[in-house]
C-alpha cells in the first residue's frame, strides 16, 4: 500500500514564507505616518497660538477703546500691553505687543493693537522653519 503525501502547509509552517514582510511594510510606512502625526500636532499648536493672539489683541483693543485720555482711568501703552499679556495663554514673555493710537487718544478716534510672535515649526526629516504669527485688532474709542 502506498502512502499519500500531502503538500499542503499546516499549522504555523505556512507563515514562514512571510516572516519579514510585515517588518518591511512597517519600515516603509513609519516615516510617512510619523510625518503626518507630527504635522497635525504642529498645525494644532500653530492654530492655538494664532487664536490666542487674536483673542489677546481684541482684549487689548477693547481696553484701549474704553479708556481714552478723557476717561477716569486712561489707558497707556504699558497698561494695554499688560492686558494683552494677561490674555495670552502661552509663554507671555515671547510675544511682542505694539499699540497704535490715531491722533490724540480721544473719543471718536481709533486705537489698534498688534500682537506677534515667531514660532519654530519642527517636523521630522525637514529643517526647522520660522513662522511669524500675528493679529491686529482695531476699535473706535468710545469713552
Amino acid at each position: 500500500m502506498m502512502r499519500k503525501f500531502s503538500f499542503r502547509r499546516t499549522g504555523l509552517s505556512r507563515f514562514h514564507a512571510e516572516d519579514g514582510g510585515a517588518l518591511i511594510e512597517v519600515a516603509l510606512l513609519m516615516p510617512v505616518v510619523l510625518l503626518m502625526v507630527f504635522g497635525v500636532v504642529q498645525f494644532g499648536i500653530l492654530m492655538l497660538k494664532y487664536s490666542t493672539a487674536c483673542y489677546a489683541a481684541q482684549a487689548g483693543a477693547r481696553y484701549a477703546s474704553l479708556h481714552s485720555i478723557t476717561s477716569q482711568s486712561s489707558a497707556s501703552d504699558a497698561l494695554i500691553q499688560q492686558v494683552v499679556k494677561n490674555n495670552l495663554l502661552l509663554d507671555q514673555a515671547a510675544w511682542t505687543v505694539t499699540t497704535n493710537w490715531s491722533s490724540a487718544n480721544t473719543v471718536g478716534t481709533t486705537s489698534s493693537v498688534l500682537v506677534s510672535n515667531t514660532y519654530n515649526v519642527a517636523l521630522p526629516f525637514s529643517r526647522t522653519k520660522q513662522i511669524t504669527i500675528g493679529s491686529t485688532a482695531q476699535r473706535l474709542i468710545v469713552r
